[in-house]
């Protein structure tokens, strides 16, 4: 009996600390480029666990030539 309530308060534990990890981490999303955070005028945004950003916007912050 013992040991069925010890596992069933780990496996909670452990599902309640997954659920909110992944929300906690679901933050703002900055864009530093050369060690300064830089603003975009569109908002990143994170699209199937990747950080879509405007391709035009971070070439031009590292001094490409955009036409």
């Amino acid at each position: 009996m013992n040991k069925k309530l010890i596992l069933t308060v780990l496996c909670t534990l452990l599902s309640v600390s997954l659920i909110f990890g992944v929300a906690y981490a679901s933050g703002a999303i900055k864009i530093v480029v050369n060690g300064k955070t830089v603003a975009s005028d569109v908002a990143p945004r994170m699209i199937n666990n990747r950080v879509m950003v405007p391709i035009s916007f971070i070439s031009k912050a590292l001094c490409a030539d955009v036409t």
